[in-house]
């Protein structure tokens, strides 16, 4: 029996009713690496295996730190681990899954329509595969694959708009929840996917009934989950952006205040329990939407410094490549537009007034500035201010918008509404040098942009 010399694998499981576990990366990478390097030529059924489970090891840990370099080296073993695995072997199903899970990063990261295809066709044949091998485990493995699956379809959705796809992807999601036990620790984290996948369906069809399912499902979730569970952070922003959905049809401000809420709860428990993770950079990004459109609403300074503080913090934390980055840089150029179009008629007392506010620890209305998690994501809190002259903010704009539409993975429905703003400006401005500055932008973002004048 094989017994690794490198130091203990320092694996620490929370305690109950704590699902997940933290562990020493580099230790157990290195132990596994021992276990590759110790292993008889002549055993290639073991050494295949441990290959496997060091690529899944890869792939956590690109999950949780972002760093490119982890996921081509994960990603070029499991492409070579496939070709290896006989056809007949029963962890087929497993190293399928894995190999679509990198291929559905890495077209989140390119866009390529290649890579999508091939995550959907792997995850179909390790569904396949699970359904025919005979074990007590059989319902768990399979409820799972199907859920992945699911999330396959429904990212593909996303990026083509196929409604068929996303039907799909409720589909499966439905029939893995079914198949699993209660019993499952992920089953609660299945529920609230399904829950984002019919509030999809609803932005597609219109439906409110798709959309008020989904957000009774995930409250139901919310309420059930414990506080230090690790999947928390992702269903609380999830729900807050199903407020918002609603808000945004209904036009109920206190299903906004709900997304914002929703929203901050789930920064502050990413924060507690992942704080380096890349999905802190998603969530503060998801909170700087959210006051954007108040701010817009409400014409509120204090709403665009939330958007701004939110917004830069966001694409601090969030790494290059990440597909979120368009959206943080889309909000920043709403704040400079926002000021643009607000602080010029701002008088000179107002304007006074407000820049002596936002020295001090209080909001207008005399309660304590929410500034605590700003300042934990580094943002600079005391640097917003209201300009004597605001004509460069039109400028700035531009320059932040150009750069979000110049990331060819940014979510293709966020490109397309920052070319609308630019196309926006184009129609409406009078000044020449900004009106050609933009036409410039637009020969150069590449003949798959969709440039709306």
């Amino acid at each position: 029996m094989y017994r690794s010399r490198s130091p203990g694998v320092k694996i620490s499981f929370l305690p109950m009713p704590y699902l997940g576990f933290q562990f020493d990366e580099k230790a157990l990478f290195e132990a596994i690496s021992e276990a590759i390097t110790l292993t008889p030529e002549d055993k290639g059924d073991h050494l295949l295996r441990r290959q496997s489970k060091l690529n899944v090891l890869l792939e956590k840990i690109f999950v949780l730190k972002g760093k490119m370099e982890d996921f081509k080296t994960a990603l070029q073993s499991a492409e070579i681990i496939m070709e290896l695995t006989p056809k007949d072997d029963p962890v087929l199903a497993y190293r399928l899954t894995n190999l679509a899970n990198l291929l559905a990063f890495r077209f989140e990261r390119e866009g390529s329509a290649d890579d999508i295809d091939k995550a959907i066709e792997c995850g179909e044949e390790a569904v396949k595969i699970a359904s025919q091998i005979k074990s007590k485990d059989n319902d768990t493995l399979e409820g799972r694959l199907l859920h992945n699956l699911a999330v396959k379809f429904e990212l593909r959705s996303q990026y083509t708009g196929s409604l068929a796809d996303l039907d799909e992807a409720i589909s499966k999601s439905g029939q893995a929840l079914k198949i699993l036990s209660r019993r499952c620790p992920d089953r609660l984290l299945y529920i609230s996917a399904t829950g984002n996948m019919l509030a999809s369906r609803f932005q597609r069809t219109r439906k409110l009934r798709d959309l008020n399912e989904a957000i009774g499902t995930m409250e139901k979730v919310a309420a059930e989950i414990h506080k230090n569970e690790p999947i928390r952070p992702k269903l609380l922003d999830n729900l807050g952006n199903r407020y918002l959905d609603r808000y945004q049809y209904t036009g109920d401000a206190a299903d906004l205040g709900k997304a914002i809420e929703k929203s901050k709860d789930a920064l502050r428990f990413q924060d507690a329990i992942f704080p380096r993770n890349p999905d802190s950079g998603k969530y503060t990004t998801s909170l700087a939407k959210k006051y954007a459109i108040r701010a817009k609403k409400t014409g509120s300074s204090w709403d665009a410094f939330q958007m701004q503080t939110y917004a830069e913090a966001g694409l601090k934390h969030l790494p290059e490549g990440h597909p979120n980055r368009a959206e943080a840089l889309e909000y920043l150029g709403d704040v400079a537009m926002f000021r643009y179009e607000h602080e010029a008629h701002v008088t000179p007392e107002v304007r006074e007034k407000f820049n002596d506010l936002m020295k001090g620890p209080r909001k207008a209305n005399g309660q304590p500035m929410d500034l605590g998690e700003m300042v934990r994501y580094g943002a600079k809190v005391h640097t917003f201010k209201l300009a004597d002259d605001i004509s460069p903010q039109m400028t700035k704009a531009i320059d932040f918008w150009l750069q979000g539409a110049r990331l060819k993975n940014g979510r293709p429905l966020t490109r397309i509404g920052i070319f609308k703003k630019l196309g926006d400006i184009q129609m409406y401005n009078v000044e020449g040098k900004l009106a050609a500055q933009i036409l410039r932008a637009r020969s150069t973002c590449g003949p798959d942009s969709i440039f709306m004048p």
